[in-house]
């Protein structure tokens, strides 16, 4: 679903040097066939669906190319619009002006179904205010533009697939977010090639940018805040827009708003972090591809409605994509409510993470932010309320609520936190090393059992094994990163086999024989992978499945890190996506 006809531009230029005497038709416009960021039309899609809606867009397509054109006057685009607007009503056109079959076809389709034109017409107001080169200047303005751009769109999906009007709020929701997110990535186009503005420049708290600012080649830092403004808008709008799935009947029309919705989020999430006028921000093959997983289970099954409230899942959401972790895609297999209940548990840990290794912070600072959430804890604990606690304390609030928090363990995991404010940890003994892997890896893994579905005992030998393997590989991969921060994990007895003098965490990773104290650590943590595959049974498989994938990324992890040699203390490089994915699906299985 979406506003799929405000799409990226090709540059192609028009073929006739003279708009007005000649024709306009398909060809003078670049054609009907354009890349879109959203789904149109596809396999998802029924395919007695697929034909109407293939002729809603091309007449779409082809009715926004001609308010479009940058060589065509104003008043040929006006009566060529017009002439569109009879050729839907069924009146005679002059097809010599502009070609009327789009429209003439778009018809046609609509009335073997028993289907009006009024969603069809309703795009020509917008696209009239676009031949007169309109823009918007505020968000409700720019609301208002979408109301005749982009909700027609969704409104003619939901007709055509016989939706209850239930649905019709989340679906304006959603296309005016994929309207504005578009706008976002087209603002430079549309300002260099049609002087016209959609995105909001002045906004209420008075944060304002000129037009001009958006001709340079990078984004000016008043023209940043405007951008944000927008995209923070735009995220509420997709929270509004997340309830659609669920209340949609059709299974194709479900998973293909899922898909829509996917990538509509993760086109802001690039928004958000890159600027659209130094670089063409799309979604990428990651995107894609989870966005298809998510498609495929609500095929299935209808989603589940959100767990989390709109601010937290916002706030949630804004963590996990900036950690640019993979785990994501391993959550992905999970139902809606247990995949945002591990998304926030995983903000928690990168929050208490950040907060540890805060480079700018002194550490008694550190240990106060610690100290804080400790004091949150106890309040959520207690069901007591926190008037200034982050919006992360709310999502927190709704997975205990929901699956149970092991509060222990959370306070476990600050603990561990501490030990790396209270250090630097350098060379630990075997008792320190166990209790610091303990803390930071075991206490995930605990709490995160009954998020994922299972907390017998042989899943909680598994989350325990794995957790310290994955701590190993941490440890094994960091030396020279943690080095430079004063710390070495690398536990004291292993140093001692490898003849290396336990002095500062530097010289410790400068020695020739680092490689052999990396090369002992790795064999544990092989070890410790063994013993996790062999808590692995038939009846906590399934659940277990995205720590699974975890332990897939990470053997793999180990095994590119041992390829490339021990004592090259270089991260290895990151496999690209097919690779990675590729990776995941090979899963340990019982053992």
């Amino acid at each position: 679903m979406g506003s799929f006809y405000k799409t990226p531009r090709t540059g192609t230029a028009l073929t006739r040097h003279a708009m007005i005497a000649p024709r306009i038709d398909e060809c003078t416009v670049c054609g009907p066939r354009r890349p879109e960021n959203f789904p149109v039309a596809s396999l998802l899609l029924a395919r007695n669906t697929r034909a109407a809606v293939r002729a809603y867009y091309r007449f779409a397509r082809f009715a926004d190319d001609i308010a479009d054109a940058p060589n065509l006057p104003s008043d040929a685009k006006l009566a060529a619009l017009d002439v569109l607007d009879k050729a839907l009503r069924g009146e005679a056109a002059d097809d010599t002006v502009v070609d009327t079959e789009p429209a003439v076809l778009l018809r046609s389709a609509l009335a073997t179904r028993g289907m009006e034109t009024g969603h069809a017409r309703a795009l020509l107001a917008a696209f009239r205010r676009d031949a007169e080169n309109q823009g918007t200047t505020t968000w409700d303005e720019l609301m208002a533009y979408c109301r005749a751009s982009a909700a027609p769109v969704g409104r003619f999906l939901l007709d055509l697939h016989r939706e209850p009007r239930r649905a019709t709020v989340a679906a304006d929701a959603l296309c005016a977010a994929l309207q504005v997110l578009n706008h976002v990535q087209d603002i430079a186009e549309d300002k260099r090639l049609r002087n016209r503005v959609y995105v909001p420049l002045s906004w209420p708290d008075g944060t304002h940018a000129e037009a001009t600012e958006i001709d340079a080649a990078t984004s000016s830092k008043a023209l940043r805040a405007c951008l944000d403004q927008t995209l923070e808008h735009t995220a509420r709008l997709l929270d509004d827009a997340d309830a659609l799935p669920a209340l949609l009947q059709s299974p194709r029309l479900r998973a293909e708003a899922t898909a829509t919705l996917s990538l509509a989020h993760a086109l802001l999430r690039h928004l958000k972090s890159g600027d659209p006028l130094s670089t063409r921000l799309r979604p990428t093959l990651s995107d894609i591809l989870h966005a298809t997983g998510t498609a495929l289970c609500a095929l299935v099954a209808p989603p589940a409605p959100s767990l989390l409230p709109p601010a937290s899942r916002r706030a949630v959401t804004a963590i996990v994509s900036a950690s640019g972790t993979s785990f994501r895609l391993g959550l992905s297999c999970l139902p809606r409510p247990r995949r945002e209940a591990m998304h926030a548990f995983y903000a928690f840990c990168r929050v208490l993470d950040d907060i540890a290794d805060a480079p700018g912070m002194p550490p008694a600072e550190r240990l106060s932010a610690l100290d804080t959430w400790d004091t949150w804890l106890n309040l959520l604990e207690s069901g007591s309320p926190a008037a200034d606690a982050p919006p992360l304390f709310t999502a927190l609030a709704a997975v205990d609520a929901r699956f149970g928090l092991n509060f222990n363990e959370c306070r476990a995991l600050v603990e561990g936190m501490r030990m790396d404010v209270n250090g630097p940890i350098c060379a630990p003994d075997d008792t320190t090393f166990a209790l610091y892997c303990r803390r930071v890896a075991g206490s995930i893994g605990l709490i995160s059992l009954p998020l994922l579905g299972t907390n017998d005992p042989d899943a909680r030998r598994f989350a325990l094994a794995l957790g310290d393997a994955l701590q190993c590989v941490n440890i094994i991969r960091d030396v020279a990163e943690d080095a430079a921060i004063g710390r070495c994990y690398l536990p004291r007895d292993i140093l001692n086999l490898c003849d290396i003098p336990i002095t500062d965490a530097a010289t410790i990773a400068a020695h020739p024989r680092i490689g052999q104290a990396r090369a002992l650590l790795a064999a544990r943590a092989k070890a410790h992978f063994a013993a996790a595959r062999n808590a692995l049974t038939a009846a906590n498989c399934r659940s277990l499945l995205p720590a699974r994938m975890m332990m897939a990324a990470y053997s793999d992890i180990l095994d590119r890190i041992e390829h490339q040699g021990w004592t090259d203390l270089a991260p290895p490089k990151r496999p690209n996506p097919v690779t990675r994915l590729l990776c995941l699906l090979r899963l340990p299985r019982k053992g």
